[in-house]
């Protein structure tokens, strides 16, 4: 059974809840994803779209990609799979991304067999790779580590306001 919502990987590979959409983490801190206030309007203006922390648009896409480009790690569960969205699949985000994975199985949020769908955005063709959790991200039971701590960490813990 997969129990992971939204979640973000920071570049330092600390593990953050998203609220309720990962925008709304952008729109809302954008300093902690290297962003300003002005950022945020120039993307939303550039589209000709309002500023939102909740509506699907390109300034949406544009705005997570450049999160994403700067080493952040999107995460959303869905039923029946977990969707995760990088910028590049590099060594250091396929770490960090095996690091989770491990922690999520030792908890039993995940099981090695759930589906994992990976996405990576600086292909031209948006590259995506399909399988078990534990076979994309290459978990083997000898390199669980104990479980997460009960505590998450939040957005507004990274910005000071937690």
């Amino acid at each position: 059974m997969i129990r992971v919502r939204g979640e973000w990987i920071t570049p330092d590979g600390r593990i953050v809840r998203a609220r309720q959409y990962h925008i709304s983490d952008v729109v809302v801190y954008p300093q902690c994803f290297g962003l300003s206030q002005a950022d945020i309007d120039r993307a939303f203006a550039s589209h000709g779209e309002p500023r939102s922390a909740v509506r699907e648009g390109a300034a949406r896409g544009a705005l997570i990609a450049r999160v994403l480009r700067s080493g952040w790690i999107r995460i959303r569960g869905h039923r029946g799979y977990v969707s995760v969205t990088v910028h590049r699949l590099s060594g250091d985000v396929r770490d960090r991304l095996r690091a989770w994975g491990a922690r999520k199985v030792a908890a039993g949020k995940l099981h090695p067999l759930d589906r994992l769908h990976l996405v990576e955005l600086s292909k031209r063709e948006n590259a995506e790779f399909s399988g078990g959790v534990g076979e994309v991200l290459e978990i083997h039971a000898a390199d669980l580590p104990s479980p997460e701590p009960a505590g998450w960490l939040r957005i507004e813990d990274i910005a000071g306001e937690g």
